[in-house]
C-alpha cells in the first residue's frame, strides 16, 4: 500500500482509502464492486463489500458510516470509542481490551489488543495492532495495522482456541459538519 509514516503520508493516506472506498466512487472499478448493508441503526450504518483488495483477495472489506449529535464532544466521543476502559463499557463482546503507548507515554503512537468472546461457533478472536491517532485541521485521524508475527513473541496467544485476527489496515477520519454540527464519523477495515 506504500504509507508514509509522517503526519502528512497518514492524513494523505486515510483521506485516499475514506474516499476510494466509499460507496460514491463509481470511477475506481475494484471500487465499484457494491458495498452490502449490513446493520442500519439509527445514526449508524454498516457495509460490507467481498472481493477484497491488492492486499488480499480473501478478506473482505467494512465501512461504517456514523452521525453523532452536535451536542457531542468529539474528544469525549473517541475516548468512549479507544479508549479500553470505556470499550468494555458498550462492547459485550469484548473480553480483554489493553492499550499500551510506543514510548513514554505518547498518546498518538499505541500498541492496542483486544480479545473478543467465543460467539456460537465462531472461535474467540484477538488482534495486536500498532495504531497512530492524531488530530490535524480540526479532523481526528486513525491508522492502524496488526502487528505481523505478534502471536509469537509480542502477543502470545491466550489460549489455544483463540485465533489472531489480521487487520490489514484500519482508516478512520473524525470530523464536525460545518452547516449541522453533527459528528461525522467513518472508518473503514480490510
Amino acid at each position: 500500500m506504500g504509507v508514509r509514516f509522517s503526519k502528512r503520508g497518514l492524513v494523505e493516506t486515510i483521506e485516499r482509502i475514506c474516499a476510494q472506498e466509499s460507496r460514491a466512487n463509481k470511477e475506481d472499478m475494484r471500487t465499484a464492486k457494491r458495498w452490502e448493508e449490513k446493520i442500519k441503526t439509527p445514526g449508524i450504518v454498516m457495509y460490507l463489500k467481498k472481493g477484497g483488495s491488492d492486499q488480499s483477495e480473501d478478506q473482505p472489506f467494512m465501512r461504517t458510516e456514523s452521525n453523532f449529535n452536535k451536542a457531542f464532544k468529539m474528544n469525549k466521543l473517541l475516548k468512549v470509542i479507544y479508549e479500553p476502559e470505556h470499550q468494555k463499557g458498550w462492547d459485550k463482546n469484548l473480553e480483554v481490551a489493553e492499550k499500551q503507548p510506543f514510548d513514554g507515554g505518547s498518546k498518538t503512537i499505541a500498541f492496542s489488543y483486544v480479545k473478543n468472546k467465543k460467539q456460537f461457533t465462531i472461535s474467540s478472536r484477538d488482534f495486536y495492532e500498532k495504531g497512530f491517532n492524531f488530530v490535524h485541521n480540526g479532523k481526528f485521524y486513525r491508522y492502524s495495522t496488526s502487528i505481523d508475527h505478534s502471536e509469537d513473541a509480542l502477543k502470545p496467544l491466550p489460549d489455544g482456541q483463540t485465533v489472531r485476527g489480521f487487520t490489514f489496515y484500519n482508516a478512520a477520519i473524525m470530523e464536525r459538519e460545518p452547516k449541522t454540527g453533527k459528528i461525522l464519523f467513518q472508518v473503514v477495515t480490510q
